[in-house]
């Protein structure tokens, strides 16, 4: 679920999906749950995709950037 791509709550009013909705984003966005990574050269950034909200913040100017996904199958997060 991100702000992005998740638009709506099935099952109840317009109302209250946008309330319900907005009470998430703002709690999954809240500092205690941030984590701000200073990269260097050769690092290597890993998360889980089932549990982690991924938002990439384009300040890295002309710098070079590669970024590679890879999709794990494998058992359900807990």
């Amino acid at each position: 679920m991100n702000l992005g791509f998740t638009s709506k709550i099935l099952g109840v009013s317009r109302q209250e999906s946008e309330a319900i909705l907005k009470l998430l984003f703002d709690h999954m966005t809240s500092q205690e749950y941030l984590v701000r990574y200073s990269w260097e050269a050769g690092d290597l950034g890993f998360w889980d995709n089932r549990t982690t909200m991924h938002y990439a913040v384009m300040d890295y100017g002309d710098a070079h950037r590669v970024i590679q996904r890879v999709t794990l199958k494998g058992d359900e997060p807990v």
